[in-house]
């Protein structure tokens, strides 16, 4: 059975276990940093010398999030039956993005417009969903 919005979800599952595991790599050396005594001296990143492990704890748990809902994507794009959780679950994760750029705000204070593109990933998953759902 084919279902019209298995690319949106496959494509963009894929584009996530990417993303997800260059996160992951990423907290892991910040959680390195953060073990070496905090002490940040990458331009720009001095604000977050005394939040520097729980930036990194955030990291690791949303890129293992993201792989997660990567794997799921590409596993069930072709299912139209599972085009409602896929909904739900790029709905949940555009929550968990607003929450997440809430917290950064108020913890690390500072806002990069960069963050809105994450936004991009649910965004396509919603589209591949719905079109399922028809």
């Amino acid at each position: 059975m084919n279902a019209p919005g298995r690319n949106f979800i496959k494509v963009t599952g894929i584009l996530w276990i990417i993303f997800g595991a260059i996160g992951l790599l990423t907290g892991l050396f910040i959680a390195d940093l953060a073990s070496a005594g905090g002490k940040v001296n990458i331009p720009g990143m001095e604000q977050l010398t005394g939040s520097i492990g729980l930036l990194a704890f955030l990291m690791i748990i949303g890129s293992i999030v993201e792989i997660i809902i990567g794997i799921f994507g590409i596993y069930h794009c072709n299912n139209r039956e599972k085009a409602n959780l896929i909904l739900t679950i790029a709905t949940c994760y555009i929550i968990y993005l607003i929450l997440l750029i809430i917290l950064y705000k108020a913890v690390f204070s500072f806002f990069s417009m960069t963050s809105l593109i994450s936004f991009l990933f649910p965004i396509l998953y919603i589209v591949g969903a719905k079109k399922n759902a028809e």
